[in-house]
């Protein structure tokens, strides 16, 4: 009786585990807020500005207009 309590056991352990990672696989988990907030303050000058850079060019690769030059002057030029 006590050893189908424990497998009963395990295996709803088992399942409740299962499930937390498929929740967690479902949602994008990441730091908040305040995490991020902290790490800014944990950082001195130098390493923030080169943080700033590096999300700059980041953000310029996937702008084309920023990337290639004025669009509207690319399709017609002068």
């Amino acid at each position: 009786m006590i050893g189908r309590v424990a497998g009963i056991g395990f295996w709803l352990l088992l399942l409740w585990l299962a499930i937390g990672a498929w929740r967690l696989r479902r949602r994008r988990v990441g730091i908040g807020p305040a995490a991020a907030a902290m790490m800014t303050e944990l950082l001195d000058d130098h390493r923030r500005a080169a943080i700033e850079i590096i999300l700059e060019e980041r953000a310029s690769e996937r702008d084309p207009e920023d990337r290639d030059g004025n669009l509207p002057d690319l399709q017609k030029p002068k």
